[in-house]
């Protein structure tokens, strides 16, 4: 393989596993409600929750359906995407790359799966993007306050957390003013991977971002479906 061919398929291949770290949105395993962060944690959480959608616009949300592009170096095109979620605990995303080279990733409502160019394997890490403060009582282990820093001139607050299964813990940076989740700081399979999250969206009370960035890469949203039909088969582990 020609090293720059060799150079854009790894390119292509973070950047995909990065998307699916991006996209999920499953439950924990554990389903019930259990005081697992600090008091001034659990008031922004509190806050950054109604601020994504409050409990009554989160309740009706049954699936969830986002198709999108994956950009390298801010206009270099790495694949299409499209992210199918039941709520609480399924998931679905199938990266398709330039070169028409597909990847699936997904979670059963019991186990990860990864299908990579026909081979499989498990144990896919399980961050969120979308509605995380909504879903923290049922997905954290631990949620601290590590009080406030900067994010160029503008001041935040950060709450590290521990995601059920998970071993890395998590920084979520939210905007004081309007407790909307501008960052998360992480580490994945790749390294240390800072996501910005932006151009946030009302659709039928839900606040959703149509825009993240991650490094050099650059995912947009192009569409945003609020509880489509969707076969519960197309969720289940490949063979």
């Amino acid at each position: 393989m020609p090293v720059e061919d060799y150079g854009y398929w790894m390119n292509t291949k973070i950047a995909a596993a990065i998307m699916a770290v991006v996209v999920l949105l499953t439950a924990s395993l554990a389903q019930q409600r259990s005081p697992v962060a600090d008091p001034e944690a659990q008031r922004i959480l509190d806050k950054a929750a109604r601020a994504e959608g409050g409990d009554n616009v989160l309740a009706t949300l049954r699936t969830l359906r986002l198709t999108g592009v994956t950009y390298s170096s801010s206009s270099h095109v790495l694949g299409d995407f499209e992210s199918i979620i039941r709520f609480p605990d399924k998931f679905r995303d199938t990266f398709v790359t330039t070169a028409g080279r597909t990847l699936r990733f997904g979670f059963d409502g019991t186990e990860s799966w990864k299908r990579s160019f026909g081979e499989g394997s498990t144990g896919l890490p399980r961050l969120q993007l979308l509605l995380p403060a909504a879903q923290s009582q049922l997905r954290y282990t631990e949620a601290k306050f590590m009080g406030q820093r900067m994010l160029g001139k503008q001041k935040t607050y950060v709450v590290r957390v521990l995601v059920h299964g998970q071993t890395s813990r998590a920084d979520y940076y939210y905007d004081p003013v309007n407790y909307l989740l501008l960052q998360v700081d992480t580490v994945s399979e790749v390294g240390p991977i800072t996501y910005r999250v932006s151009h946030f969206q009302e659709i039928d009370g839900l606040k959703l971002p149509r825009e993240w960035s991650f490094g050099d890469n650059r995912t947009v949203i192009s569409s945003i479906k609020l509880n489509p039909h969707i076969d519960d088969k197309q969720f289940k582990k490949p063979k």
